[in-house]
């Protein structure tokens, strides 16, 4: 589950209808359950500190992009008040 993280953090920002696709094929296409979106928000959650710090470790000139990613992620869960993201439709 914790692969998915990438879809919040990249694949959504590309894609929104290809990162709903992705979670749909990996469930042949039912809706995920409450649990499965409970642990992507959580891990989401978790990757915020990390992705910063891994972000001034090893490309510091994308800082400004990395923090443009975080917030949509931030918003898109309104600061994690629900688990399930506003894209997912």
């Amino acid at each position: 589950m914790h692969e998915f993280v990438k879809i919040g953090i990249f694949t959504r920002n590309i894609s929104v209808p290809f990162a709903i696709g992705q979670i749909k094929g990996y469930f042949n296409g039912k809706e995920p359950s409450d649990e499965f979106w409970t642990l992507y928000s959580l891990y989401l959650a978790m990757c915020v500190f990390s992705t910063i710090v891994w972000t001034l470790k090893t490309i510091p000139e994308d800082m400004d992009n990395m923090r443009n990613r975080i917030n949509i992620f931030l918003d898109d869960h309104q600061y994690f008040k629900n688990v399930k993201p506003s894209w997912y439709k």
